[in-house]
């Protein structure tokens, strides 16, 4: 009985092997009739029209606090540090500081920094503070509490900012109080040739969170104490003279912070042929890296944003691109197969919105070619279907 299960064992064994073949051979061809094959089409297709919109955000939602000037861009910052103790009451305040921590630049990192700090008088609601508001009559005061100038700020020092101790000693005194007079502060930029960005409270090492120091002596004593305070609020605000953009037939212009969006635009629907099934749209987007403004903080994406009905902006839609350098060109690729389905589907606008990839964290400007450049460099879309049989 033991032989021949071990006789069965390998006969079984080499009818396994003779039926799994590594190379290819003709055992089988023709088994399936050439209709039960899939048939893949493809088409392509250039932007009938682009254009650059401005969408200024209400504030940067930034995990930077951004403060400078760069040509005509200029960022502010409001910063208000909460958790200040109320045991500092009748302490003796010997000196005030508050420190930041370098982690971005845009523009020239070597040019001189400087800032002026104001002292703010109107309380603020983050997510409506925009560089308007900032300039209203009346919102800071406008003799700066300090006026520091740093010469060049690597983009991992620590700065720190003096501040009136009278300023602080008059948040200490109503802490707990239901009127307050701790509104925070403005930063606001003094310099031209950069703009730089520091850690803030969300950052997960404490020394790179803004840091509130205060120092003091106690009654009867010369000793100087410290308290460290690194919790608060904060937003960033920018703004840029308007660069007429929209005007620019040749390129897509998407600057993030203030910011400019590109808006591309197909008539791609005709295309396909009745009921055919999509399986891939493609669309491809080509950088004038010398029209751009870029550096190694660069996030170099960008996302592809659906409008509906309405001709608005979807956030439940929306591609992040691949990158591929063809030639010594930068082409920016982003899967929009869904959208052109939706396209198909209902009366939906053919057109995308191209956003950077960190519009509210930063300043980078991506020029894109658009519909009016020579058509190696034009927008293009490329779709793969299957015709209905």
């Amino acid at each position: 009985m033991k032989r021949a299960f071990t006789i069965f064992g390998l006969a079984v064994l080499i009818l396994a092997l003779g039926g799994c073949m590594e190379e290819p051979n003709p055992v089988g061809a023709g088994l399936l009739p050439g209709d039960d094959f899939l048939k893949i089409d493809s088409v392509s297709t250039f932007a009938t029209a682009s254009t650059s919109i401005r969408s200024i955000p209400p504030h940067l939602a930034s995990g930077r606090l951004l403060i400078g000037k760069f040509n005509d861009l200029e960022a502010w910052s409001v910063l208000l540090f909460s958790g200040i103790p109320d045991s500092l009451e009748g302490k003796t305040i010997t000196g005030v500081s508050v420190l930041l921590r370098a982690q971005y630049h845009f523009g020239d990192s070597l040019a001189p920094y400087s800032m002026a700090v104001h002292q703010l008088l109107k309380s603020w609601e983050p997510d409506s503070l925009t560089i308007n508001s900032l300039g209203e009559a009346g919102f800071y005061q406008a003799t700066p509490m300090a006026s520091p100038g740093f010469g060049s700020v690597h983009d991992t020092a620590t700065i720190s900012i003096p501040l009136d101790t009278a300023v602080v000693r008059s948040w200490i005194q109503t802490v707990g109080d239901s009127i307050t007079t701790n509104f925070g502060m403005l930063l606001r930029p003094t310099n031209s040739g950069v703009v730089k960005g520091f850690g803030s409270f969300t950052e997960l090492e404490e020394a790179h969170k803004p840091t509130l120091q205060i120092r003091f002596t106690r009654t009867g004593s010369t000793t100087i104490d410290t308290v460290n305070i690194s919790a608060g609020v904060f937003r960033s605000v920018g703004t840029m003279a308007d660069k007429g953009w929209s005007n620019d037939g040749d390129r897509l212009h998407v600057q993030n912070g203030v910011s400019y969006r590109g808006v591309v635009t197909f008539d791609a629907v005709k295309l396909l042929p009745p009921h055919a099934a999509l399986h891939q749209a493609i669309l491809e987007l080509t950088l004038d890296a010398e029209a751009s403004q870029r550096n190694s903080y660069t996030r170099d994406s960008v996302y592809a944003y659906f409008v509906d009905k309405e001709g608005k902006t979807t956030g439940s839609l929306f591609a992040l691109s691949d990158v591929e350098d063809r030639n010594g060109v930068r082409i920016y690729k982003l899967l929009i197969t869904r959208f052109v389905e939706e396209w198909v589907r209902g009366a939906y606008p053919q057109t995308v919105v191209i956003v950077g990839a960190e519009e509210s964290y930063a300043f980078d400007h991506f020029a894109l070619h658009g519909s009016a450049a020579p058509a190696a460099l034009k927008p293009i879309l490329k779709l793969s279907y299957s015709p209905v049989q």
